[in-house]
């Protein structure tokens, strides 16, 4: 219990100071009215029927309809029209406004009808007679749309969020469903999109409150480890900064809580934290296990050269009487390891011979400095690593330090042939630690690409990857990577040659693809690849299948339901087929 009701006070205060500012300056509607409509394909907002809107200044107008148009951000009231405020009292016949020009225009009823401009919200000095825009009293024809909200009242978020309240009728698969409330995020900021979910096979996200700077959403979710369950996220949005909380899932015994905190200083300065506690716990009961994890990164621009740092904390347990001893998933009871890194890394460069030469090859280069500790000992290669605390021929390394430096040259698309180009693209990192050793990783590969001229027709890659591992303890290579038997059988046959693994891998990876996107609302995507991996794997012991069928399939069901399906095919490695379970992703 005390570890959900940290998590509750730390995560509503860390907002409270960014919500309270910006509420100073953010306009709002509270539309009222006998019914009110949305339009989710042209983002318009209707309302019918004693129309009330009331101004975050207090102002009223009512009418008999409403129309406005969310994206440009302009709205209109008309038939009967009464406008009362602190300082105003008017009846007229139409009333619009345009907030981004902070203009309201009015048609005045009386012995002779006129038309005010009022600036902003300062409704003490109409300016009469004054020209007004040729569409300000201009209806949209809806006659023949269907809403996909009926509600009878709203609260607009200007250029954010519209909120609809509980009972709000939701139009899914051609039936109108009651909600709980529901939320309509137009803004343009991507902020409101940032997510703080573990990975599930399906999501339905169900967004029940909101405010300019806030939505509040239920999720239904599925994965075919937890099976179903619900989830709980929280995102605040101020500028470009933003925070997400979410506790995943709700209704079972283990559960994250999650935060994400996102600053950005300056468009070349940006700080992300990322806290997760996990907790087994019956209901809000103290947990019989916990355990944290905290990601801080910073990036900054310095010159032509991206600068990061990036530091993780664990700690395996937070329980009292946590012992040093290996868990059965695998953790350390009591490890608390930390890291840091500090990465340098140039911007895009080109070699200006190949230029010349008509082979544009660009580059980039990179390279930093690591810190690793851990009061308990770091977990090491060879046959100390599962020792407690581990050790590497007799030596327990609570420390250690690492330096690494990597180099990344690639072409841009060269057109061989009509509809077709070839690119290429080579890496090459090493590492050296202070636990004597250090690793060579080599990455190249090249693409044929085939992309027609029209979009009602596919397009065709065919890639080809050759990736080598290096791992180099020179003496005590054996030491840190002991022989496997050379012989090893299983249900699956009799295999050899893993023995002959001594920290050095090379994988070659030739798949071709097709990706088919005729329309916005469709989009497949095949992939047929074969590893070459050695030393080989091992049904049922290491390694991955070497043939792979990979499929996945994007269709729109409306402006507001993705569904992406993928699953994939291994040819009978380890006697597995078909993946079992299918990727299905419900997404806005």
């Amino acid at each position: 219990m005390r570890f959900f009701l940290l998590f509750l006070i730390v995560t509503s205060a860390a907002l409270l100071a960014p919500t309270i500012a910006v509420a100073e300056t953010t306009r709002s509607i509270e539309l009222r009215a006998g019914v009110v409509d949305y339009y989710s394909n042209r983002y318009i907002l209707t309302a019918d029927g004693n129309v009330s809107a009331r101004f975050s200044d207090g102002t009223v107008v009512r009418g008999d309809t409403f129309s406005m148009d969310l994206k440009l951000n302009r709205f209109l009231i008309a038939g009967n029209v009464h406008v009362d405020g602190a300082h105003i009292h008017e009846i007229g016949a139409a009333f619009a406004s345009y907030p981004d020009l902070d203009r309201n225009y009015f048609v005045a009823e009386g012995d002779k009808p006129d038309r005010w401009t009022y600036y902003g919200l300062d409704f003490t000095d109409p300016h009469k007679g004054r020209l007004q825009p040729g569409d300000a009293f201009y209806f949209p024809d809806l006659s023949d749309q269907k809403p996909y909200i009926i509600s009878n009242s709203a609260t607009i978020f200007l250029k954010n969020n519209v909120e609809f309240p509980a009972g709000s009728r939701l139009l899914e698969l051609g039936a109108y469903l009651p909600t709980p409330g529901y939320v309509v995020n137009y803004s343009s900021n991507p902020n409101f999109y940032q997510n703080a979910f573990a990975g599930a096979v399906l999501d339905i996200g169900v967004p029940f409150h909101g405010a300019a700077d806030a939505i509040s959403a239920g999720h239904i979710r599925y994965d075919q480890y937890r099976g179903w369950y619900t989830a709980f996220d929280q995102h605040f949005v101020y500028k470009q900064d933003y925070a997400v909380f979410s506790v995943d899932p709700l209704t079972q015994n283990q559960r994250q809580y999650n935060a994400i905190l996102y600053h950005r200083e300056s468009p070349a300065l940006e700080t992300r934290l990322f806290y997760q506690l996990s907790a087994l716990s019956q209901g809000l009961n103290e947990p019989v296990g916990a355990s944290t994890y905290t990601n801080f990164v910073m990036n900054s621009k310095v010159g032509r050269y991206a600068v990061g740092i990036n530091a993780d904390q664990y700690v395996d347990s937070l329980l009292a009487g946590a012992v040093d001893q290996f868990t059965p998933s695998g953790l350390r009871g009591n490890g608390h390891p930390f890291d840091v890194t500090l990465s340098v890394q140039s911007y895009e460069d080109e070699f200006r011979l190949f230029r010349y030469l008509g082979v544009p090859v660009k580059f980039q280069y990179r390279g930093g400095y690591g810190y690793n500790h851990d009061g308990y000992g770091i977990p090491v290669a060879g046959a100390g690593g599962t020792n407690i605390p581990a050790d590497f021929n007799g030596s327990v390394y609570t420390t250690i330090f690492q330096t690494f430096l990597g180099f990344t040259a690639y072409t841009s698309s060269i057109k061989i042939a009509k509809q077709l180009s070839i690119s290429a693209k080579a890496d090459k990192l090493e590492q050296w630690y202070s636990l004597p050793h250090h690793t060579i990783t080599t990455d190249v590969s090249e693409t044929l690409a085939r992309t027609p001229t029209s979009v009602k027709l596919p397009a065709f890659l065919l890639s080809y990857d050759v990736l080598n591992i290096g791992d180099f303890y020179g003496a005590q290579q054996r030491y840190a990577y002991p022989a496997y038997p050379d012989i090893i059988t299983n249900q699956f046959g009799t295999f050899t040659g893993l023995g002959a693994f001594d920290g050095f891998a090379t994988a070659r990876t030739l798949s071709s693809s097709m990706v088919y996107t005729p329309t916005p609302y469709f989009a497949l995507n095949l992939t047929v690849s074969y590893a070459n991996v050695s030393p080989r794997p091992v049904p049922g012991f290491s390694g991955t299948a070497p043939y792979t069928f990979s499929a996945d399939v994007r269709v729109r069901l409306s402006r507001n339901v993705l569904v992406d399906v993928t699953r994939s095919y291994y040819f009978n490695f380890a006697n597995n087929l078909w993946s079992p379970q299918y990727g299905i992703q419900f997404s806005p």
